[in-house]
């Protein structure tokens, strides 16, 4: 017998979206990003001369408010419901941080970071709940708990050569991405580094709701594991290793993930979407976009909790092709569905597919009720080689990847095991190299 929800009809909002309109014929040069926050929309970078353009009306009708700062506005940022604007002193090596709180009508100058170490320049800006991260082009980061006012910068201490690209974290857990290394990881709060890669190193960063996810140039995208301090692959439904897909951009509304690729030898843009966190993904309509040309690698797109917004910037033989240059615009158009979820009616460990495997395969599991949960990998000795699950979950249905590329693994018979309060369960699987 199967477990009926008490609520048989469940109501959700999902996203729908429209084929892509183009608003406006804007250019702001192959530098340009986006951001969106309420009903603001913003479209910075340079052609013949700095420009950034406020819309409050869905891309139709844009004002340029370059005016506003004394210098050239290079990085924009959300945090805590304020928009930040990074501008850099002409000649100088400073970096001033603008904010506004009415969606960009009026700014004021929140702080000054004077002198980065090494003669480095400020990247961009990141958030951790409360706290604001700085990414400097060296090796070193800046850290705030005052929404920006002040700054301590952290010195990272790694052999890894080459300097900063991106930087993320989560609670005591910070990512940085170093160019020509990958991912270099903290799990005490930057006191000490590692370097840690999937099977192809990261090569930008992205974080959503506590989460933080890795682009791999060749392999797809990861999400960080706290519990195994590791990376797992989360390419269901999205381009992954061997398709010649390179992860762009990722950006994000209240309740989706958004991801852009670019096809290596076709040079084509892709866009997908995830409601759950990057465990599974659609693709979204492209219907009434021209080829993409992108902008830059990240911020060519902005997401508010209505639209989403692409800047495109096309060259043909050279010059800029104005027909496909500008700004396009898709409705997210919120519409509800009627369905009946089962719950399992019993815990369940299942088989592991493939088996035999190499290098990857997927555990499922089903919980009857919540529980902490434990899976675990060990040898025929009874060694523990691998943590893939460690925390509290809902009942429901779960699968659970296990990857070779971060274990130094004979072929062989191994064991898994799923434990929660009140079940525990072993099944074997076999590793053929």
């Amino acid at each position: 017998m199967k477990i009926k929800l008490i609520v048989l009809f469940l109501v959700v909002t999902v996203g729908i979206y429209a084929q892509w309109v183009k608003p406006t014929g804007l250019n702001v040069g192959n530098s340009g990003k986006m951001l969106a926050h309420n009903s603001a929309v913003f479209l910075y970078g340079n052609q013949s001369g700095f420009k950034l353009y406020r819309s409050t009306d869905g891309a139709l009708n844009w004002v340029d408010i370059a005016n506003k700062f004394p210098y050239d506005v290079y990085y924009m940022h959300v945090h805590q419901n304020e928009i930040f604007a990074v501008t850099s002193t002409l000649g100088g090596n400073s970096y001033h941080f603008y904010v506004s709180k009415d969606d960009g009508a009026n700014w004021s100058q929140k702080s000054t970071i004077p002198n980065v170490t090494g003669n480095g320049a400020i990247l961009g800006l990141s958030s951790d709940g409360n706290i604001l991260y700085a990414s400097s082009n060296r090796k070193s980061y800046y850290k705030s708990t005052d929404n920006g006012t002040s700054w301590k910068e952290t010195i990272i201490s790694t052999s890894a050569s080459g300097n900063l690209v991106s930087i993320a974290a989560s609670n005591e857990h910070i990512i940085a991405v170093i160019l020509g290394t990958g991912a270099i990881v903290s799990t005490d709060d930057g006191l000490t580094w590692n370097v840690k890669n999937p099977q192809a190193a990261i090569t930008g960063l992205f974080q959503y709701k506590g989460s933080i996810f890795g682009l791999s140039s060749s392999a797809g995208i990861y999400k960080w594991s706290k519990p195994k301090k590791d990376w797992d692959a989360i390419n269901n439904g999205i381009p992954d290793a061997g398709s010649f897909q390179i992860p762009t951009t990722m950006l994000s509304t209240d309740n989706t993930i958004f991801a852009a690729t670019r096809g290596l030898i076709s040079n084509k843009t892709t866009l997908h979407s995830s409601k759950d966190e990057g465990q599974t993904w659609a693709p979204v309509v492209l219907t009434g976009l021209p080829d993409i040309q992108l902008a830059t690698v990240f911020g060519f797109m902005a997401a508010s909790n209505t639209s989403l917004y692409l800047y495109n910037h096309l060259l043909t033989g050279g010059t800029v092709n104005v027909q496909s240059t500008g700004v396009y615009k898709s409705t997210i158009t919120p519409t509800s569905i009627k369905y009946s979820e089962e719950l399992p009616n019993e815990f369940t460990l299942s088989q592991n597919y493939p088996n035999p495997f190499n290098p990857t395969t997927v555990i499922s599991y089903k919980l009857q009720s919540a529980s902490h949960v434990t899976l675990k990998v060990y040898n025929v000795l009874g060694r523990e080689v691998a943590t893939l699950v460690d925390e509290f979950k809902n009942a429901g249905i779960y699968n659970s990847q296990f990857s070779i590329h971060n274990f130094q693994l004979s072929s062989g018979v191994y064991f898994y095991t799923l434990r929660t309060e009140n079940f525990s369960s072993t099944l074997k699987m076999v590793l053929m190299k």
